[in-house]
């Protein structure tokens, strides 16, 4: 059986903690923020978004470089989740995780809900054409008979991941890896996280 699933926003974990300034703005701002990102993302602009959203009445006094960081993590975490097609339950546990109270949730929950179709299908026409990996299963398997005795014993790793396309369309691809190749992936899947986290925080 397969086991050990992982969460697909697990991959914008780092950034989800960027979310955490959000959390602490008041109503106004928070609000502003939110639609923003909303607005931007739909529109194609969400480099843009962080000027114009200082021009918001609603921002007030609000510390500019939270305002940054916040509008930056949401726009990042709401991509992950609309490209993994999480529904609104796992892309709140998220928001939750990461100290957004219930009301908070609910304000981002229903606009990611209401927008979460247009922005796949924007996804789709912007994503370059390689497929990209949605979703991983392994199972862990022990040699206990081979004609090679040096595999006798030894763990063997089976990766299952799930691919979709630039067109929706969902595929598999299968790896077996020993522990050593296993070790050696993690190590560089971490240094690549690393590298995304010192971009991000730039």
């Amino acid at each position: 059986h397969w086991f050990g699933r992982i969460d697909i926003m697990a991959v914008a974990g780092s950034v989800a903690k960027g979310l955490i300034p959000l959390a602490a703005l008041e109503a106004g701002p928070f609000a502003a923020v939110v639609d923003a990102v909303f607005e931007n993302l739909l529109s194609g602009k969400q480099s843009e978004g962080g000027e114009a959203l200082f021009q918001d009445k609603r921002v007030g006094s609000a510390d500019k470089a939270a305002l940054k960081v916040g509008y930056g993590s949401l726009v990042s975490v709401v991509l992950a989740a609309a490209k993994a097609n999480s529904d609104s339950d796992s892309f709140g546990g998220t928001l939750e995780e990461n100290g957004l109270s219930s009301a908070q949730i609910t304000a981002v929950t229903e606009k990611y809900t209401a927008s979460r179709e247009k922005l796949r299908l924007l996804l789709r026409k912007t994503a370059i054409n390689l497929p990209h990996i949605t979703d991983i299963d392994w199972k862990l398997d022990y040699f206990l008979e081979s004609n090679q005795l040096d595999k006798v014993g030894e763990p063997n790793y089976t990766l299952q991941m799930t691919t979709e396309d630039a067109e929706g369309k969902q595929g598999q691809v299968q790896v077996s890896c020993s522990l050593a190749q296993m070790q050696d992936l993690v190590s560089k899947l971490k240094d690549a996280t690393k590298r995304l986290e010192t971009l991000s925080d730039n």
